[in-house]
């Protein structure tokens, strides 16, 4: 026998439905890949919008099939998979040239480890700054 999950919306005044696994892989995958929005997702499969976030979410069916959708505050993350490949990395040694991925100056660094770059810099009035970043943040200027 095939397993299944009941949803039910009472403030909707909606009856129970009743997922396959199936159903719930297909739903989850094709949120994840960014294919359907919830709204698209609950009108296909009648139910609510709340419950189709409660599968993709794995907020009931955790033990369902495919990749579930985590939340951070108020910002959707897809799953891992999803994500690009962080950018490659190049070593960062005493007196290489950086500046921040995000922008601005051009720093040298001063001392590096695994995880910090301690780096300066000279702000437009000649004025001398020293700052510590992740070594994430910062890139090699060629």
């Amino acid at each position: 026998m095939e397993d299944r999950f009941s949803v039910y919306a009472p403030t909707l005044g909606m009856k129970t439905r009743r997922f396959s696994t199936d159903e719930v892989r297909q739903i989850r995958e094709t949120y994840a890949a960014g294919k359907a929005t919830l709204d698209t997702l609950a009108k296909k499969h009648g139910c609510s919008t709340q419950m189709i976030w409660r599968l993709v979410s794995g907020d009931k069916y955790k033990d369902a099939p495919g990749p579930l959708t985590v939340v951070h505050r108020r910002r959707t993350v897809r799953p891992r998979a999803q994500k690009a490949a962080p950018p490659k990395s190049v070593e960062i040694k005493v007196g290489s040239t950086v500046k921040l991925r995000s922008g601005g100056p051009g720093m040298t660094a001063v001392q590096v480890d695994d995880t910090t770059i301690c780096a300066a810099w000279f702000d437009a009035a000649g004025r001398n700054h020293v700052g510590a970043f992740p070594v994430n943040a910062v890139e090699v200027v060629s």
